[in-house]
């Protein structure tokens, strides 16, 4: 699982269209227990996105899509 203040990027194109493998970097904010599913969801704001117009945004995602760019003890 991944942490606050984690960079992350997309795997692939599947499931979103905004945060996908254009958004080449994304930085934690907020890590969420869904009470409803009972699985983890993470904040992401969009740091590096083909779209500047994306930059800046945030998005409540699944971190299964996501891979670890750096680590927040690292950033």
């Amino acid at each position: 699982i991944f942490k606050v203040g984690d960079l992350v990027r997309r795997i692939s194109d599947d499931e979103y269209s905004i945060t996908n493998t254009e958004m080449t970097l994304g930085k934690v904010n907020e890590i969420i227990l869904s009470f409803q599913t009972q699985q983890f969801k993470i904040l992401i704001e969009i740091i590096k996105h083909s779209n500047k117009k994306n930059i800046g945004k945030v998005f409540l995602v699944n971190p299964r899509f996501f891979k670890l760019v750096k680590s927040e003890q690292n950033v």
